[in-house]
């Protein structure tokens, strides 16, 4: 059997390149269908991801188990988790404040109460200073202190020259408290 190459040589190189860019045609789209079938599925995990989260804020998170009892087990995680959210979020710090006063104690000044009201946001220092200069050194570290501010020194602080018992209110600033 013989086989006739009738067609000329331009025709075959048309055929070729329009196999070729059948070929490529084909694959471009068989990207594109795989593209937007993984543009579809990230989307969908991405919307499980914010209701599992939603619900996670909810307190839907733990699902309970009506049948075996353990619905207040979920509750009661559910209400430690609420719990220690809202404790972490007013935190307050009170440690190096502390450590700052109490390394202003010397023997003519000591501390007998710190007394810290956050609802007032206010400090209140009481003690006993041997005499009315190292009382006046307090007050002016307190005032000097970004922590503190509204100072308030009453004069019966000041009315003793030695062995001066006294109480000094102050704002805190929890801006400046680190």
């Amino acid at each position: 059997m013989m086989f006739l190459n009738l067609l000329p040589q331009g025709i075959k190189e048309t055929i070729k390149i329009r196999r070729l860019a059948e070929n490529i045609k084909n694959i471009f789209w068989a990207i594109f269908a795989i593209l937007i079938i993984g543009a579809i599925i990230l989307f969908l995990i991405n919307n499980e991801l914010k209701n599992n989260l939603k619900n996670y804020q909810e307190g839907f998170f733990l699902q309970k188990n009506y049948q075996s009892g353990q619905e207040e087990d979920s509750a009661s995680i559910n209400e430690a988790l609420k719990l220690k959210t809202e404790m972490q979020e007013n935190y307050f710090p009170l440690s190096a404040l502390l450590k700052q006063s109490m390394a202003k104690e010397n023997e003519n000044l000591r501390l007998a109460r710190i007394k810290i009201d956050k609802e007032k946001n206010e400090i209140i220092f009481g003690g006993q200073a041997k005499n009315r200069s190292a009382l006046i050194d307090f007050k002016k570290w307190l005032e000097n202190s970004s922590q503190f501010y509204n100072i308030n020194f009453p004069v019966e602080n000041i009315s003793n020259k030695e062995n001066i018992d006294f109480n000094i209110t102050a704002n805190l600033n929890r801006d400046a408290i680190k």
